[in-house]
């Protein structure tokens, strides 16, 4: 491997691994004691949603129901994570909790499984793992909006009046936690597909 492959590997991988963590270049010549150029290129900041290949890091499903890991000009409908499909646009307004439900309830199956609101567990698993801010890098990638900045219902009740929340301040698991919100309070919706 040439000098300057490794090199470009290396920053790609470093780069990967400080925004699995909420860090940046910037954060890390910091701690170094590094002065950082600024160059007025492009920010390497964050997570590349592509591979070193070319190839998306996370599989996809477009509109026409095809799934691939390949970048494709297609209408993005939305990225596998954990053996879910996250679709690529919300609810196009924000929702009580049983308007959701309902929301959900009316979009049409995929592979006979019906759409739902995000879950907790599957939630907890793409934090823990560190998968959301690679969801949001895909989600950019192709123009949708990304998971981050809000607060999101999700399926499970809390009791008869209050549902969980996901308050998802910048993507990362530090930052985000779950919440519970009273039912008839507005907020953001994203479906799911279990596949």
């Amino acid at each position: 491997m040439e000098k300057q492959e490794f090199l470009q590997d290396l920053h790609q991988e470093l780069v990967f691994r400080l925004a699995q963590n909420g860090c940046t270049m910037n954060d890390f010549a910091e701690v170094a004691g590094w002065k950082v150029k600024d160059s007025g290129e492009q920010t390497t900041d964050k997570i590349s949603a592509l591979d070193k290949d070319g190839n998306l890091r996370l599989a996809v499903m477009y509109g026409d129901g095809t799934r691939s890991i390949k970048p494709e000009k297609k209408e993005l409908f939305g990225v596998f994570v954990n053996g879910c499909l996250i679709t690529a646009v919300d609810a196009p307004q924000v929702l009580t909790h049983d308007e959701a439900l309902a929301y959900c309830q009316q979009l049409p199956s995929i592979d006979g499984k019906p759409a739902h609101l995000l879950g907790k567990k599957i939630t907890k698993k793409a934090l823990k793992n560190n998968y959301m801010p690679l969801l949001n890098a895909v989600l950019k990638y192709f123009g949708a909006k990304p998971i981050l900045y809000g607060e999101w219902w999700l399926e499970e009740d809390v009791s008869a009046d209050t549902a969980w929340l996901l308050n998802m301040y910048d993507g990362t698991d530090g930052k985000s936690k779950f919440i519970p919100e009273e039912k008839d309070c507005k907020n953001f919706v994203r479906a799911v597909y279990y596949l």
